[in-house]
């Protein structure tokens, strides 16, 4: 998929809005929305066995990561040489990232992108407390 970082970051709000746009239309069903954000038992169990469980507490489902990482549950989709779309309920945020990384992403990248960007740009979002 090529497209704009502010049309990715537009896709991301569909997951924030029960697959509603910005006109409050339906345009993903809910329940597939719904079910990428729960999950299922067969899901965490794959995820434990594969290699990107080091990355992160979580699971892959429909193409699509939920990582628990910190005090943080994301929804989030991974292009191969540095694109993201992070989506987070809980700040009613969506982190988009273009990118071109030379190769396809390294676990060294990725755990700089889910351990230490998306972290800190979540904790600048939550209120003070």
């Amino acid at each position: 998929m090529n497209m704009a970082t502010k049309d990715l970051a537009r896709v991301g709000l569909l997951f924030l809005n029960d697959g509603k746009n910005d006109n409050g239309e339906q345009v993903l069903p809910a329940e597939f929305v719904r079910n990428l954000w729960k999950g299922n038992k067969e899901v965490r169990r794959a995820w434990q066995k594969g290699k990107e469980s080091v990355l992160a507490s979580g699971y892959y489902k429909d193409q699509f990561r939920v990582l628990e990482i910190g005090k943080h549950r994301i929804l989030a989709m991974v292009g191969v040489n540095g694109q993201m779309c992070v989506m987070h309920k809980e700040t009613n945020s969506v982190i988009a990232l273009n990118g071109a990384y030379p190769m396809a992403e390294t676990p060294r990248f990725a755990a700089m992108q889910f351990h230490q960007l998306v972290p800190s740009i979540l904790d600048a979002l939550e209120p003070s407390q």
